[in-house]
C-alpha cells in the first residue's frame, strides 16, 4: 500500500473537510466555517496555497497536519518557524505510521517546529522522534467575581486566600493605556527589545498580532497598548467567553509583553476592562515563570489549590485536563540556542480557537 504526501491546495479543500468530519465530528468548526479555515490554514506567501501536509493512500485522505509559519527570534536571531495544529490520522490507517511521517515532513522544512497542548500519546511519541518537552505551560489564574465563580467549582465554592485580593498601590499617571483595534508596526519593538534579543518565541510583529487577534474570524479579541512619553511600551490581549451551560463570563488572557516599567498599568487596566465585562474570573497560559505583575495583584499560578478549583475548559465545562503541554523540534538550532527560555503562550498554536 503506497502512502503519497502533498500539500493542501484549493482542490483538496472539499476533500479535507469531508476528512474533518469524518475523524472530528459533522459539526467541527474547521469542516463547516470556510472563514475559520481559510484564517488558519490559508497563507498567500505559501505556493501550495494551504499551510497543510496531506497524506493519501489509495488517492483519498487519511491523515494530515496544518501549520502556522511563523518567523521565530532566537536570542536575536531570526528563523523559519511553524506551530503546528490538526495533526489527525485516521484510526483506521494508524497502524501505518503516517502520523510521524507527516511530523518529519515539516520539520525537515523549518528550523524549529513547535507544538502545545498534545494527546497522552502524542507526548509520548515525540520525544522519541527527537522532540524536546519544555513541559506545561503555567496557568494564572484570577477570581474577578467571587459570588459567581463557584458556580464553576466541583462543590459550588470557592476557596481563595484573602492576601490574593486586588493589590493596593499608586496609581500609574506616567503611563497611558488604550484599547486599540489592530496593533501598529512598532509593535514589533516591543518584542524585539523587551525578548527576541535574549530569548525564543514566536516574533511579535504587527503582522502577526493583528492576523492572530484583529482579523480572526470568530473570536473578538481586546487589544491594548501601554505607552510612556508616547513611546509604545506593552501590549496585552484577552476576549471574554461564556461558559457554556453556566451563566459566567471568563476572561482568557493571551498576550501579556511589557516592560517593567508599564506593566502593572496594563494589567490594571485589563482587569478594568474584565470587570466592566462582567468576567468572573480571568485566566493566562504562559511559559514564563516570572510574571509578577500578575502575582501582586491577586492571580495564583495553577498548582496553587486554590486555582486548581477552576477547569481549564469551558465549552462546555470539562475538569478532566488539567495542563497545556509544550514540546519544540530544535535539532535544526545551534546547541546553546536550545537551551534558551522562551515566551509561549495559550495564542500560540491552536490552543485558543473554536473547536
Amino acid at each position: 500500500m503506497s502512502i503519497e504526501f502533498v500539500d493542501c491546495t484549493s482542490d483538496c479543500v472539499h476533500a479535507l473537510q469531508t476528512f474533518f468530519r469524518r475523524v472530528y465530528r459533522v459539526d467541527y468548526p474547521l469542516a463547516t466555517s470556510a472563514g475559520l479555515f481559510e484564517w488558519q490554514f490559508g497563507r498567500p506567501s505559501e505556493r501550495a496555497g494551504y499551510c497543510c501536509k496531506l497524506a493519501l493512500v489509495g488517492g483519498e485522505i487519511t491523515g494530515c497536519l496544518g501549520y502556522v509559519p511563523v518567523e521565530v527570534s532566537v536570542a536575536g536571531r531570526l528563523v523559519r518557524g511553524a506551530w503546528t495544529a490538526n495533526w489527525v490520522v485516521d484510526s483506521a490507517q494508524r497502524r501505518l505510521g503516517i502520523g510521524p511521517l507527516l511530523m518529519r515532513e515539516l520539520t525537515r522544512q523549518v528550523d524549529v517546529t513547535l507544538v502545545t497542548g498534545l494527546s497522552h500519546d502524542s507526548r509520548a511519541l515525540l520525544p522519541r522522534m527527537g522532540w524536546t518537552d519544555l513541559g506545561d505551560l503555567v496557568r494564572y489564574v484570577k477570581v474577578i467575581d467571587p459570588d459567581v465563580v463557584p458556580m464553576l467549582t466541583v462543590d459550588g465554592a470557592v476557596e481563595w486566600p484573602t492576601q490574593h485580593g486586588v493589590r493596593a498601590g499608586t496609581v500609574d499617571r506616567h503611563s497611558s493605556v488604550r484599547r486599540v483595534h489592530r496593533f501598529s508596526d512598532t509593535a514589533l519593538t516591543v518584542w524585539d527589545d523587551l525578548w527576541g534579543t535574549r530569548g525564543a518565541g514566536t516574533r511579535r510583529s504587527a503582522d502577526f498580532l493583528n492576523w492572530r487577534y484583529a482579523d480572526h474570524p470568530v473570536f473578538d479579541y481586546r487589544l491594548f497598548e501601554v505607552h510612556r512619553n508616547r513611546t509604545l511600551l506593552g501590549l496585552a490581549v484577552y476576549r471574554v467567553e461564556a461558559v457554556r451551560d453556566v451563566p459566567v463570563r471568563v476572561g482568557r488572557l493571551v498576550e501579556f509583553l511589557a516592560d517593567p516599567v508599564v506593566s502593572g498599568a496594563l494589567i490594571d487596566a485589563v482587569i478594568e476592562d474584565a470587570v466592566a465585562q462582567g468576567v468572573g474570573t480571568l485566566d493566562f497560559f504562559c511559559s514564563r515563570r516570572d510574571i509578577s505583575p500578575l502575582l501582586e495583584r491577586g492571580f495564583l499560578p495553577g498548582h496553587h489549590p486554590a486555582a486548581a478549583q477552576i477547569p481549564i475548559l469551558f465549552q462546555p465545562v470539562d475538569r478532566r485536563r488539567c495542563g497545556i503541554p509544550f514540546m519544540a523540534y530544535l535539532h535544526n538550532l545551534a546547541v546553546h540556542e536550545r537551551a534558551l527560555e522562551w515566551y509561549v503562550t495559550k495564542g500560540d498554536g491552536d490552543q485558543d480557537r473554536p473547536n
